[in-house]
C-alpha cells in the first residue's frame, strides 16, 4: 500500500484508510457479502507492507530491482501527462513533471539498491514490527554485494 507519510497527503490518507479497512475486514461482527451476496469470511493479510514514495522513509527490508528498473520506468513514463512534460504550456509545469524528477528516481533507485548491496532498489515498510519470519530460507537465496 501507500508510504504511511508522503509529500502528497493523499498517499497517507490512502494508507491510513487501507489500515482502518483491513482491521474492519477482520472483525467477526461486521457481515460483508462478496458480488454473489454470499456471507464473507473476516479476513486479515498475514503482512502489510508500504511502498516508499517521495519522502525518503527509513526501509525496512530492500527489494533488488536491478532488472526490471527499466520496466519501472517505463510505466512511469506511461503517466506522461504528469511526467517530464514537454510543452508545458499545456500544462502548469509541477514538482513531479520536471525532467529531473525522472533522473532523481533512478538516483534514489541507485541509492537504496546500494544500501540493500543491489545495483537498484527498491525500500519497503514493514507495518507491523518485528519483521516476522518462520525460517531464514530468503537470507540464503540472496547475496547482496555489502
Amino acid at each position: 500500500m501507500p508510504a504511511p507519510s508522503d509529500r502528497h497527503p493523499d498517499h497517507g490518507d490512502a494508507a491510513k484508510l487501507l489500515t482502518d479497512a483491513i482491521f474492519y475486514s477482520g472483525l467477526i461482527k461486521i457481515e460483508t457479502k462478496d458480488h454473489k451476496g454470499s456471507i464473507q469470511e473476516p479476513h486479515r493479510p498475514a503482512h502489510i507492507i508500504h511502498y516508499i514514495q517521495d519522502e525518503y522513509l527509513k526501509p525496512d527490508f530492500i527489494f533488488d530491482i536491478s532488472e526490471t528498473i527499466e520496466t519501472k520506468e517505463k510505466a512511469i513514463a506511461a503517466f506522461s501527462s504528469q511526467f517530464n512534460v514537454s510543452n508545458p504550456g499545456d500544462q502548469p509545469a509541477t514538482y513531479i513533471s520536471d525532467p529531473g524528477f525522472i533522473e532523481s528516481l533512478r538516483a534514489r533507485a541507485k541509492m537504496v539498491g546500494h544500501m540493500g548491496g543491489y545495483n537498484f532498489g527498491e525500500g519497503f515498510i514493514y507495518q507491523k514490527k518485528p519483521f516476522p519470519v518462520n525460517n531464514f530460507k530468503f537470507l540464503l537465496e540472496s547475496a547482496p554485494k555489502r
